[in-house]
């Protein structure tokens, strides 16, 4: 509660267990022992045997804090006659008995079982004393560190009162129901889910817990319960039933007060329950580490004993399950005498194993997951910089009346429903310090409070992003659920940086925070709102926090404006909100005075004047009140203190005045000048300097400053001071409006000024040609600010001589290795982005500077320079997306092998593509293109489908075949089969999964690893036309083509289930319509409607929960005009699942808003018929594809053409990456990834702080669409270089042959096949002048060429059919002499004669050499050598006769020996991930001949049936000598941190250095 009582300084929140002991007779434990009905499970009748010798032993002490409720329920009054507690007095449902100082590690949860209660099962004899679960357990170490709950039921199968249908179901729903909702005695909720859940159960207790698990699984509200669920320990616990339960029910149903029971029957070991339970638990026992103790001795039943439970009924029977048998009876397993007791110890032992493995580490998890958070959220270091600068100006005594504030009072008090509180003042009033103190105030309670304070002299925190990012990272410090679901996103590549701040709010909290329950509330501090670029848009964001399940309370500071008190009426009716004046309080001005003056020895009347004069004039400006008194206080006697008092300014205007004084009156020139320079980097400085970065950037002017603090003191008349971590600020906001237009001063501080110097100081500092030297040394650190910001400073004044300045610094820049340098520092930093954001500012430079060019002379035009720079901007943009994952690994690359990859007309290869030596790059295009990549899955297939995360693109074949490529590199990591035709895929939201929807299955795999998760077999005769993850990662939600949607587990059963039967049955009768098979089903972004396309009937927008029709599309209602098509071919929603867009049959555009009905549409463009729309992931652009080719983009709000993309081909599929920047296409085989300047600078000027200037600074939207045309070329398919020569011979996909030297880039061709089928194999003979080649349809080519005066001439050998075999041509190879062409197929081989042509015979290959490659000797002309993964088998050219054969030594694959292709860390030996030999298939893809005499490396694909495995490699020693005709091959071992590398064996050289490409990290 934030009331007074909440902010006392009371630190105690939790009352300590005292426990009153007692003790009884004998006789009183028999009389209470047979008052409670017998607690132990299945016992018929109360035992009489029970040892009539209490041990009352005190429970060790501990210091740990419990629960009010444990507390109270622990208290007992003592009597002459003590009475033992009853099972009633137990509380029933969750309780919470014991919390940890600090953060728990676990949760610990006991459950008793049939006839007990939440306290007495646990207790020794019924004496609470030995209540272990809190008495024992806390004063562990490890187990300390956990929370333990009790969960209570009634169990009492003697009541009369119960119900006889009562069943364990029942008792499973109320776990469930409390472990959700459930709250503690203060009304705080328990949290379930955020810590690892360990349960330990009693008897029936065991099979309550394994249905409420079941049940859970069904159920998305309790997603995070199941997920944190850890372990159980059952303690005797029936499994198979137990036959005592007959028993038991009889005798209930013959007692004249009781009458059977339910769940007493349900225990029975022929029942169907326990069967059902037990198959359904089965199949998800592996997730779980299970421990079963079960009893030992008999337990006395009546007058006699016997065996409750046998060991078999009591054990599970799993793999990995733990079982121990424990010396007690079916009642003793559950209490103890003493700490002591080895049965005690022996579950002891178990909790502290399970505690501790959840804990081990918990602290450097956490650390490196903040880590990665921080990175990923790109917050500072230190988010608590202002709370500490601003609580530190607090004055002691002050701000506490606010806590006394009816608004404050409502704000905190409401616990169920989120709330907005507007503190409003006037300028310099102390709002900043009021929102310091609340923060403190609320964390000494133990709130979680998280805060931000919008700086308007730091533009890297005066934007919204900002704020949601900073937001997002204090709660995953404080929320581990929260923490964990932000690194899942982090490792499916997710950038909220690049993002928008709309997909942010939706991404971090929308989405995820506001789904999850935590703690309530959450207390946000939002300091200084009138200071954000975005106020306005700002405040009514926040409306959304009444969606989430955890109240939110957000107070906001900021002074009172018009536009911000719209905003907050427009969110007034959807969210509890209230409005606060703070500008008629002075009682902290008061305080602050008289706490300022109590140190001071003056006397006690001079102090009440000085008080009085003050706050006569203060006029509630604390800033004012602060100025006046540190004048004051310098004064020496009465008088001064009087003329002082005299004197006081009126107002901040002329006190500032009098601060300007002070500065007029410096003296020497270089103080003048220091000054200026000090307050204008402080005043127009991007965002806050530290003192040393500002002095490095002030030496090369003034030399070393030896003491920033006294300098700034003695030359800024106190305009200025240095905050915490030393960084340099104004001294209020006011103060950086009067410096700025005031004249008194005796150096301007005007705008346009200040940042043409701050621009060319800043870009001077990389014009010093030792500074890749200096880096090495001191880091790039000490040019933080100038790299990142120095063209913040770039713009366009009103003095053309000034703006030439600005042109000669950036062409001098521009044409000089600075550049170079330059990126290599952002690379350094981090900064890559900063690229993209330069780009826009010279964009803008340029064009305004082209446009002061038009009043000159056509002599005095720079439009050399200005085509530059305009180079420059381009090449800029294309940086990042082309080079940034190399630049990130390593930014010297810059310098030495990034250049010559630019195109010939760039400004990076013009400017220094003549200087690169290291590495020359033939063949390159003379502009960039706007394509970045372009994959392929194989020219034998087509592509149908595509779908991108974050990190990866996944593109479906016709085959099944699943190739997943990164977004980054675009290099394969994974190819996975399916093995049916895919009608749907799509990616989970952290993109660590992907779900594909076959024919007969849909599967679920691992991205990463390449694994399979899940298979789930589809309805027969349903096709799947959409497919979304729910939950991230727990539930599938398909729509299929039989007008029905499905739902599925992924942490379940694996199995689909019908939604609702009701949804899409839609059975309305509509003239002129035909209610047939859906043809696009498209289910919105947040989950809860799913839209539907018919090819004869209206679109119709169905809410999933519950099942009912929203809205239909009809044209006809609409226009008056006659439509030609009334329904839709095509949609798509908007992120924000407000509006869907989509396309009529005949090419007409519309857009609805399916909340207001508001209606939109728009014709086809003249000549275009579009056939598909797309709508950005973030919503501000969407897309047009065209039958002919062209794919159009228009921004969102305008409807305006940004982008145009011409093709030539047919375009089967489309999609926008997840950060907006790039789209993809498909054309026949091939993915197309396109980056078109468009998007990217759109992306980088969404809330972007270099774009946040004034408003003449705003970024220019282009009032044309930029075009780029596609050019598909006919895909190289087959090439072979020429040995020794800088030649190669190549086949593409029509035919052609042709030979190109790569060093001259001359072509020629040397044929084209006549029926333009695609060349399958090529090869090169060893005399340099022969190749042979096939085409498709298996006909054989042998050319001879050779290289004269005049060029290349050739001429052909031979051209023949080979005989017809199973399957076609695998491989061809010349002789050496080149007169013999083997001729490779399935199962046989064929030798032939070129010249003439014959057939020299064919050979049967041995069915274990099917697989194999063939390569020429490396030492004997005249044999070949047939290689296959097991070994090597040598053969004549003449007759192919057996010579030798060797084998190849297996070692089976390890973890430190990879074979998974991607991520092989990600693979656990223990999960039964790693493929073993018997299902591996293996194959040799390639063998080398290696320069190195005598060496053959062989490269071996691998894989399962359904994924690609990383590839092996072997080298092996193959001499002339061959003698040796059987035993093992001698194998060149490569060490394994090697082997680890390898992603490619390319060669060994002459000096036995192996050449290889290594994996991509």
């Amino acid at each position: 509660m934030f009331h007074r009582k909440f902010f006392s300084h009371s630190k105690h929140r939790r009352i300590k267990d005292t426990a009153v002991e007692t003790t009884a007779s004998k006789e009183d434990h028999i009389e209470q022992r047979q008052s409670l009905d017998s607690e132990a499970t299945l016992a018929v009748t109360d035992s009489l045997t029970i040892d009539r010798q209490r041990k009352t032993e005190k429970s060790p002490s501990h210091n740990r804090h419990t629960s009010d409720a444990s507390a109270q329920s622990t208290s007992f009054s003592v009597r002459s006659k003590p009475q033992l507690p009853d099972r009633k007095d137990d509380p029933l449902g969750l309780t919470l008995i014991y919390t940890p100082d600090g953060e728990p590690s676990t949760d610990i949860v006991f459950i008793h079982g049939l006839g007990g209660s939440s306290r007495l099962t646990w207790s020794n004899n019924h004496d609470l004393d030995f209540f272990w679960p809190l008495k024992w357990l806390p004063s562990d170490r490890d187990v300390s560190r956990a929370r333990i709950f009790t969960f209570g039921y009634n169990a009492d199968f003697r009541s009369t009162s119960q119900s006889a249908v009562l069943g364990i179901s029942d008792f499973a729903k109320n776990l469930l129901f409390d472990m959700l909702y459930g709250r503690s005695q203060s009304g705080q909720n328990l949290c379930l889910g955020q810590f690892p859940l360990i349960f330990v159960t009693h008897s029936m207790g065991g099979l309550v817990f394994k249905k409420a698990y079941l049940d859970a699984q069904l159920d998305s509200r309790y997603q995070s319960i199941t997920r944190s669920i850890k372990a159980v320990i059952f303690l005797s616990t029936p499994h198979r039933g137990t036959d005592l339960s007959d028993i038991l029910n009889k005798l209930l149903s013959v007692s004249f007060r009781t009458s059977s029971k339910q769940y007493v029957a349900e225990l029975g070991k022929h029942g169907s329950f326990l069967r059902t339970v037990n198959e359904q638990f089965r199949h998800l026992a592996a997730r779980l580490q299970i421990f079963s103790f079960y009893e030992s001795l008999q337990t006395p039943v009546g007058l006699s004993s016997t065996m409750i439970l046998d060991e078999d009924s009591a054990k599970l029977g799993y793999p990995g399950e733990i079982s121990r048998s424990l010396n007690a009876d079916h009642h003793g397993v559950c209490k103890f005498a003493s700490a002591e007791d080895a049965n005690y110890q022996a579950i002891l032992g178990a909790l502290k194993s399970l505690v501790s493995s959840y804990s081990t580490d918990t602290t450097q998890c956490t650390v490196n997951e903040l880590d990665t958070i921080q990175t990923l959220l790109a917050v500072s270091d230190n988010t608590e910089h202002d709370f500490n600068h601003f609580w530190g100006q607090r004055a002691e005594g002050t701000c506490e009346w606010l806590l006394d504030r009816p608004d404050v009072l409502s704000w905190s008090s409401s616990t169920t429903c989120s709330e907005l509180l507007w503190l409003h003042g006037r300028p310099a009033r102390g709002k900043s310090v009021l929102a310091a103190f609340l923060i403190h105030e609320l964390r000494e309670k133990g709130a979680a409070v998280q805060h931000f304070f919008f700086r308007s002299g730091d533009e890297t925190k005066r934007t919204i992003s900002s704020l949601l990012r900073t937001l997002a990272f204090q709660i995953a410090v404080q929320i581990p659920a929260y923490r964990k679901a932000l690194v899942g996103l982090a490792a499916g590549g997710y950038k909220p940086k690049e993002s928008d701040w709309k997909s942010t709010w939706k991404r971090l909290f929308l989405n995820l925070l506001f789904k999850i329950d935590f703690c309530p509330p959450f207390y946000w501090v939002i300091d200084g709102l009138d200071e954000c670029n975005s106020g306005q848009q700002a405040l009514e964001l926040l409306g959304d926090i009444k969606d989430s399940r955890t109240p939110i309370h957000v107070l906001i500071t900021s002074r009172f404006s018009p536009g911000l008190c719209t905003s907050f009426g427009r969110i007034g009716p959807k969210l509890r909100s209230n409005l606060l004046s703070i500008d008629q309080e002075i009682t902290d001005i008061r305080i602050y005075v008289e706490e300022e003056l109590q140190y001071l020895s003056w006397d006690q009347t001079v102090k009440s004047e000085v008080i009085n004069k003050i706050l006569g004039q203060a006029n509630d400006n604390f800033l004012w009140v602060y100025l006046i008194l540190e004048e004051i206080k310098e004064c020496h006697t009465e008088d001064d203190v009087r003329d002082a008092l005299e004197e006081l300014p009126p107002g901040m205007d002329s006190l500032y005045k009098r601060m300007v004084d002070s500065i007029s009156q410096i003296r020497r020139p270089s103080d003048r000048n220091l000054s200026q320079q000090l307050l204008l980097w402080a005043i127009h400085a991007r965002r806050s300097i530290s003192t040393d970065e500002l002095s490095a950037i002030l030496e090369p002017d003034f030399g070393r400053i030896l003491d920033m603090a006294s300098t700034i003191n003695r030359l800024c008349g106190q305009f200025l001071v240095i905050e915490g971590q030393n960084q340099i600020g104004l001294l209020h906001q006011t103060a950086r409006e009067y410096l700025t237009t005031t004249t008194e001063l005796p150096f301007s501080l005007d705008v346009s000024n200040a940042h043409s110097e701050l621009f060319q100081k800043s870009i001077s500092a990389f014009m010093d040609r030792t500074l890749r030297s200096k880096l090495q040394v001191a880091g790039p650190h000490f040019l933080r600010y100038r790299a990142t910001c120095w063209f913040h400073h770039l713009r366009i004044p009103g003095y053309p001589d000034i703006s030439d300045d600005q042109l000669d610094f950036l062409v001098k820049f521009f044409k000089g290795h600075y550049v170079l340098v330059w990126i290599q520092i952002l690379a350094l930093l981090g900064q890559l982005r900063v690229l993209l954001e330069t780009s826009q500012r010279l964009s803008i430079f340029i064009k305004r500077k082209r446009n002061t060019e038009a009043a000159r002379q056509p002599s005095l035009r720079r439009f050399e320079d200005l085509e530059l720079l305009d180079l420059w901007s381009r090449d800029l943009l294309k940086l990042p997306g082309r080079f940034g994952s190399i630049l990130s690994q390593d930014p010297n690359a810059i310098h030495n092998c990034i250049v010559p990859f630019c195109p010939q007309g760039s400004a990076l290869y013009r400017v220094f593509g003549r200087d690169s030596l290291s590495l020359k790059v033939n063949g390159l295009q003379e502009d960039w293109d706007d394509c970045v990549a372009r994959v392929s899955v194989g020219i034998e297939h087509q592509a149908t489908l595509m779908s991108c995360s974050w990190r990866y693109l996944a593109v479906v074949n016709d085959a099944g075949t699943i190739s997943v490529w990164d977004c980054t590199t675009f290099h394969r990591t994974h190819t996975i089969e399916h093995a049916e035709a895919i009608s749907a895929i799509c990616f989970s939201g952290n993109g660590d999964r992907i779900a594909t929807y076959g024919r007969r299955t849909t599967k679920v795999w691992d991205c990463q690893a390449g694994h399979l998760l899940n298979t789930i077999e589809n309805p027969p005769d349903m096709q799947g036309l959409c497919l979304e993850f729910i939950g991230n990662t727990t539930f599938l939600l398909a729509g299929t083509d039989r007008r029905c949607v499905l739902k599925a587990s992924l942490e379940g059963t694996d199995t689909w289930r019908i939604v609702d039967p009701m949804l899409l049955s839609d059975v309305e009768s509509l003239e002129g319509t035909i209610l047939n098979t859906p043809t696009v089903l498209a289910i919105s972004p947040d989950h809860t409607m799913i839209a539907v396309v018919y090819r004869r009937f209206p679109l119709t927008i169905w809410s999933l929960t519950p099942a009912k029709i929203l809205r239909r599309v009809s044209r006809d209602s609409r226009h008056d005009r006659k439509s030609t098509s009334p329904f839709v071919g095509q949609i798509s929603w908007h992120p924000n699942s407000e509006e869907l867009i989509g396309l009529f049959q005949d090419g007409y555009s519309f857009r609805i808003n399916v909340l207001d009905g508001t209606y939109r549409e728009q014709p086809p463009d003249p000549g275009q018929w579009p056939c598909d729309i797309q709508v950005s992931p973030d919503g501000s652009v969407f897309a047009v594809r065209g039958i002919q080719g062209t794919i159009k983009l228009y921004d969102y709000q305008t409807n305006t053409l940004i982008y145009q993309l011409n093709s030539e081909d047919v375009i089967t599929g489309f999609c926008f990456s997840q950060d907006g920047r790039r789209f993809f296409d498909i054309r026949g085989s091939s993915c197309n990834v396109w980056e078109p300047n468009a998007l990217v600078r759109l992306s980088a000027g969404d809330d972007n702080p270099a774009s946040s200037q004034a408003p003449d600074e705003s970024v220019e939207q282009s009032n044309y669409a930029s075009e780029s045309f596609a050019d598909n070329p006919i895909p190289v398919v087959v090439i072979s270089a020429m040995p020794q020569r800088t030649v190669v011979a190549f086949g593409d996909g029509d035919g052609l042959i042709a030979l190109l030297d790569y060093n001259t880039a001359q072509k020629h061709q040397v044929d084209r096949t006549a029926t333009g089928m695609g060349i399958e194999h090529l090869v090169w003979s060893e005399d340099n002048r022969h190749f042979a080649y096939s085409e498709v349809g298996g006909r054989l080519t042998v050319v001879c060429v050779e290289l004269t005066s005049t060029g290349w001439k050739h001429h052909r050998v031979a051209r023949f059919k080979p005989k017809k075999e199973v399957g076609g041509i695998l491989q061809l190879l010349l002789s050496p002499d080149s007169k013999t062409i083997l001729v490779a197929f399935q199962q046989a081989v064929q030798l032939w004669s070129l010249e003439p042509v014959r057939h020299n015979g064919s050979h049967v290959l041995n069915p274990l050499s099917t697989s194999s490659k063939w390569s020429l000797h490396p030492s004997s002309p005249g044999h070949i050598l047939s290689i296959t993964p097991t070994g090597c088998v040598v053969k004549s050219w003449a007759d192919m006769s057996e010579v030798s054969a060797w084998t190849f030594p297996y070692s089976e694959p390890t973890l430190e020996s990879p074979i998974l292709a991607g991520s092989p860390q990600q693979v656990q030996k223990s999960e039964g991930k790693l493929p073993t030999p018997s299902n591996v298939t293996e194959s040799v893809e390639k063998v080398i001949v290696t320069h190195c005499k005598g060496i053959v490396l062989v490269s071996i694909s691998r894989r399962t049936v359904s994924t690609k495995l990383k590839s092996r490699f072997i080298l092996f020693e193959c001499t002339a000598d061959l003698r040796k005709s059987t035993g093992e091959a001698t194998i060149i071992h490569v060490p394994t941190e090697i082997t680890n590398r390898i992603e490619v064996p390319l060669n060994v050289l002459r000096n036995e250095r192996l050449v290889f490409c290594h994996t991509y990290n």
